[in-house]
């Protein structure tokens, strides 16, 4: 029986939502919080351009902002609040466009190799397969179901859609004629003709090139990855223009080029050392280490083994040295084999070619010298394309009797049933968030991270079951434990385990806050000054003044401050805590302004600072230097995200920021919101 093209897509499709429907009541996580929960930016009373503006302007997760995948949340938070489900629909609902793009361009790929040599099957067919594979794929679940991580998948899909639109025109250029080398040049009867396909090739891609980078920046790497594809499938397409020939050419040239002096710059213009203070790890020690992770992501797309997956890989050891573990050495030789084949054969094996230079370009951004986090899935979102296509194409190219292409077959069908059935337990575990924090501590009982959001997960049960307070006390303070003996131990457990001793009422001992005081000065904060800072006022929202003195409080600030990794933003949102805390907690509002005026210095693209600052003279009573900052910080608010409360200041308002004691003002959000009065 045969069944229409569109009904086979449509099946594939229905596949894809199933095995993700189990994962549909997960909730917000991690760095959801800044860019979603905590985001008062997307509190917005209309859909006016100003509105949505400002909104798609507030995050700070990238240098670009992410302005694409910021306006989808702003249009999830205006119709649906903060209602889980409601995100996760449209992260699947994108999954599904990207599922396909990687059709479309599957299918216009295959179309071009079948053109050059025998497809062992259809085009159609062909790219039907590695839709479905690569929509199954387990690998790709933190890029689904993990909210955020839209601003991956959005990327993905405009970075496939500009692949797309290049693979469909590139075909067709040679209906554009042939073009004389200028407009005076050339046979006389040869009539130029205005080159259509080219045009529309370069304004399709430029467009979604657009959208992708402001979804996410790791996009910048597309122009690659069409060099990749030019470079290896196209390489040999018959008719191809002699202009696109020598085009291409330059445009390798000039593109190499621009990306080798972009390389240099960063190399001498980037001060390592600093940008690595943060970090548990040296810049040589990354790019040792990623070679064993590149091998591991590989591996996990061939061979998943959702066992070893995760949303936080941080128990990943590092490597010291080449040599340190052997298997570091081991894996660059199987890297640069890899990549020096693909270099050797590029024009008689394109596929082959293709995925491996796809899968190592994919990866220059976030899996080389920049100071990331050493491993993360979602990094794989558009990297494991090409090894999926090369799956196919050869798993089926081998066969030449029925009974291989049964064997054939077969492999496929068992390997893609693997798939789905590994995407939906995974799904099924992320579709609970408690039960999901407790699985992941199971499978890595060596991460810091996974270790502590099970402790979190049994603090919070404990406050919901204060009847059963001294049983999920008792698992919290184990998982926080096993979390700071991990080799490279997070600072976030040391802070939870202070606050479940508080919330649980229990007496603390003061070298408790001597040793958190210790390991404050000396553990790598990363990138977490904002989860430190809120985990520190909230310490003080459960303590102070009762159970921890503004002596020891303060002193864990200071400690924190004392860290030589804490830099930047990250320095910023901690000195502004301190300052909600000596005006807020205790009182003495005066002695916060200096501590403001130094976030300010440090964390300078920091509005919010500035406006905080001005409130503060308000709160002490220095109308002219309120009124300086208030000119300053409403110079700085160019998308006037904060004009609500600056016009506030200038009407004489009280502004009071952040979070207040229990017994004064209840305030339990988890980032320095105002509040007002007269």
């Amino acid at each position: 029986m045969k069944f229409k093209p569109s009904f086979l897509v449509a099946v594939v499709l229905l596949l894809i939502v199933a095995v993700y429907l189990p994962g549909l009541h997960s909730g917000f996580l991690f760095d959801d919080y800044p860019n979603i929960l905590d985001n008062t930016a997307l509190d917005i009373p209309s859909l006016t351009p100003t509105e949505l503006w400002h909104a798609m302007l507030s995050s700070n997760a990238g240098p670009l902002k992410r302005p694409v995948a910021m306006l989808t949340v702003t249009l999830n938070h205006y119709f649906y609040g903060l209602n889980p489900q409601a995100y996760i629909v449209t992260n699947i609902t994108i999954h599904l466009l990207a599922a396909l793009a990687v059709f479309v361009f599957t299918w216009l790929v295959a179309k071009t190799l079948n053109r050059q040599r025998d497809m062992p099957i259809t085009p159609f067919h062909f790219a039907l397969i590695v839709m479905l594979i690569w929509g199954l794929h387990p690998y790709n679940l933190t890029s689904v179901l993990y909210i955020i991580q839209r601003m991956t998948s959005l990327a993905g899909l405009f970075s496939l859609l500009a692949l797309a639109i290049y693979a469909f025109y590139r075909t067709r250029l040679d209906r554009d004629g042939k073009l004389p080398r200028s407009p005076l040049q050339g046979k006389r009867n040869l009539k130029w003709r205005f080159p259509k396909h080219l045009f529309l090739m370069i304004f399709g891609v430029t467009v979604t090139f657009l959208l992708a980078i402001f979804s996410k920046e790791n996009a910048l790497l597309l122009p690659i990855q069409l060099a990749v594809l030019e470079f290896t499938i196209f390489a040999n397409v018959e008719k191809t223009p002699v202009y696109w020939l020598k085009l291409r050419k330059w445009m390798l040239i000039l593109g190499g080029t621009a990306i080798a002096i972009f390389a240099l710059k960063t190399l001498l213009m980037t001060d390592w050392v600093t940008s690595y203070a943060a970090r548990d790890f040296t810049l040589g020690e990354r790019v040792w280490t990623e070679q064993r992770i590149l091998f591991v992501y590989l591996r996990q797309i061939v061979l998943p083994d959702i066992t070893s997956m995760g949303l936080l890989l941080d128990d990943m050891p590092i490597s010291h040295g080449l040599f340190s573990p052997i298997t570091t050495v081991l894996a660059l030789i199987f890297h640069l084999t890899l990549i020096f084949a693909a270099l050797r054969y590029r024009t008689k094996q394109p596929v082959f070619s293709f995925a491996v230079l796809w899968f190592y370009s994919s990866h220059l951004l976030e899996s080389t010298v920049f100071p990331l986090e050493l491993m993360f899935e979602h990094r794989n979102y558009l990297a494991m394309f090409g090894p999926i296509i090369a799956i196919v194409y050869y798993a089926l190219l081998v066969t030449r009797t029925q009974k291989q292409r049964r064997i054939a077959y077969s492999f496929l069908y068992c390997f893609i049933g693997l798939l789905g059935i590994s995407t939906a337990t995974r799904a099924s575990y992320f579709g609970d968030p408690a039960a999901y924090t407790l699985y992941e501590a199971e499978h890595h009982p060596h991460s810091s991270r996974s270790n502590f959001n099970a402790g979190r997960t049994m603090t919070q049960t404990m406050l919901a079951d204060m009847g059963n307070k001294e049983f999920y006390f008792a698992k919290a303070i184990s998982y926080y434990h096993k979390a700071k003996q991990a080799e490279n131990p997070r600072i976030e457990p040391f802070i939870a385990e202070l606050q479940t001793w508080l919330a649980a009422g229990k007496p603390i001992d003061p070298s408790f806050i001597v040793s958190l005081q210790e390991k404050l000065k000396s553990i790598p904060p990363g990138n977490d000054g904002y989860y430190i800072a809120q985990g520190l006022l909230s310490i003080g929202q459960l303590g102070y003044p009762n159970r921890v003195t503004k002596e020891q409080l303060d002193g864990i600030f200071v400690s924190a401050l004392a860290n030589p990794g804490l830099q930047g933003d990250s320095r910023g949102h901690l000195l502004i805590a301190r300052s909600i805390a000596y005006c807020n907690y205790y009182k003495i509002c005066d002695k916060a302004i200096p501590l403001a005026e130094e976030a300010v210095k440090t964390a300078p693209s920091h509005t919010e600072f500035k406006v905080m600052l001005a409130s503060l003279y308000g709160q002490v009573g220095d109308k002219a230097n309120q009124q300086k900052w208030i000119a300053i910080a409403e110079d700085a608010d160019k998308l006037k995200y904060f004009s609500g409360q600056i016009r506030l200041l200038k009407s004489g308002v009280i502004i009071t920021w952040g979070p207040q004691l229990p017994n004064q003002q209840p305030n339990d959000q988890t980032q320095p919101h105002p509040t007002s009065q007269k």
